[in-house]
């Protein structure tokens, strides 16, 4: 899916400081490079070993992307890509190296349509909001995307966002959510009440992503992208 911007909301309370600590950076991760256009990010699956990061960037220009899909393990709040391979894959790190060095940069999507969701094997808001620290510290990520497609656990979710980015002054929220039909747009229980509840405990969403490719199109595709983000 290709992000697109909303504007910010303001946060309405200060969540108080993450009951349990993060891990520390791992010293092997090139720093992000600044001032990049996060307005297009599309998706890769990370799993997959190719086409590498480096080599899209160079057939396309394009320079951000969204890494997909950090879950939890089957047993245990420790965050993994695809719920098997390890974070600090060495794989996955040289080719986020090796991007940053092209000049571009990641954020790190959480969810997707299969699980385990990292809320589904975190006992509490605070232990995912380490979780998700443990994630930003270790990839020196500035952006992080919640790609919702199945029921979850909202409240608990967004209150660990919440203490994220008052932990993690910067750190820029994206929803990825899904379409109901062309003339109707983000769907009520996995969309629009999702963002209602991150702005109740004080979540600045910083994009909302409308997953316009995964409906069922009123007639011309073209169109019906359009009028789902319209919508």
């Amino acid at each position: 899916p290709s992000p697109s911007p909303s504007p910010s909301q303001s946060p309405s309370t200060s969540p108080s400081p993450s009951a349990s600590p993060s891990a520390s950076p791992t010293g092997t991760v090139t720093p992000p490079p600044p001032g990049l256009n996060w307005h297009v990010a599309p998706y890769i699956d990370i799993t997959m070993a190719t086409p590498t990061l480096a080599q899209i960037e160079q057939a396309t220009g394009q320079k951000t992307f969204t890494l997909a899909f950090v879950l939890g393990d089957t047993s245990t709040c420790d965050p993994s890509w695809g719920g098997t391979i390890a974070l600090t894959d060495s794989r996955i790190i040289g080719e986020i190296n090796a991007l940053r060095a092209l000049g571009g940069d990641v954020a790190v999507s959480f969810g997707g349509a299969q699980g385990p969701y990292l809320e589904t094997t975190c006992s509490s808001a605070a232990q995912l909001a380490a979780a998700y620290e443990k994630v930003i510290d270790t990839l020196h990520v500035t952006h992080i995307d919640f790609d919702m497609e199945a029921a979850t656990n909202t409240d608990m979710v967004n209150t660990a966002i919440a203490q994220v980015q008052h932990d993690r002054p910067g750190t820029v929220v994206s929803y990825t959510l899904e379409v109901q039909a062309a003339t109707y747009g983000i769907t009520p229980a996995l969309g629009v009440q999702v963002l209602q509840n991150a702005v109740s405990h004080g979540v600045q969403v910083g994009i909302v992503n409308p997953m316009t490719m995964d409906f069922a199109p009123n007639g011309d595709w073209g169109t019906s992208v359009i009028e789902a983000a319209q919508s």
